[in-house]
């Protein structure tokens, strides 16, 4: 049986950090939780996750490096990063800073880019992005879509067909819907 994608990212990330002597490192992880203005900017449609308040994003930032992570339970840390490996996972509020701490750090060493939340008209093009590319890759595909965002939905059932989109949602609002 394959282990959780999550343990899978644990088990490499403190590869990672082991092969760039980061253990010792200083982090934080703000959770100041940032209002719906400074994750999302003031976006043309309303309907966003965020600005109903149904979730919050908190920040990691290491060395400069930040990145954003959605979660229902936002909570401060601040530590190194071995404090992290060791962190267990097993809460929201936990894996949500683990989430965020390995973005921040693999973006200061290079590895990924773009991990801050895409702001005022950019939530749209983004999600117009991510529908022609998987149209251009997987012409007929039905899409799967973890958690509601209803721009990346929208872009997404106008190029496959509603019927070819499947989302999940914890939001109870949400669950046994169409949108």
């Amino acid at each position: 049986m394959d282990r959780p994608i999550l343990e899978q990212a644990w088990e490499q990330f403190e590869q990672v950090v082991i092969q760039g002597s980061l253990s010792d490192q200083e982090i934080r992880v703000l959770v100041k939780t940032l209002t719906p203005e400074e994750a999302i900017g003031n976006p043309r449609r309303r309907d966003f996750p965020i600005i109903l308040g149904k979730e919050r994003v908190i920040e990691a930032e290491f060395a400069g490096a930040r990145a954003h992570v959605f979660t229902d339970s936002p909570k401060e840390f601040i530590g190194r990063i071995a404090d992290v490996v060791s962190l267990p996972l097993d809460s929201n509020g936990n894996r949500a800073i683990f989430v965020g701490v390995l973005n921040a750090v693999l973006r200061y060493l290079g590895m990924i880019e773009k991990t801050l939340h895409c702001r005022d008209e950019e939530p749209e093009q983004c999600a117009n992005e991510i529908a022609a590319f998987l149209k251009c890759n997987h012409h007929n595909a039905t899409v799967g879509l973890v958690g509601l965002n209803p721009a990346i939905a929208e872009s997404l059932a106008k190029g496959f067909g509603v019927a070819n989109v499947k989302i999940t949602d914890l939001n109870p609002d949400n669950v046994g819907k169409s949108k």
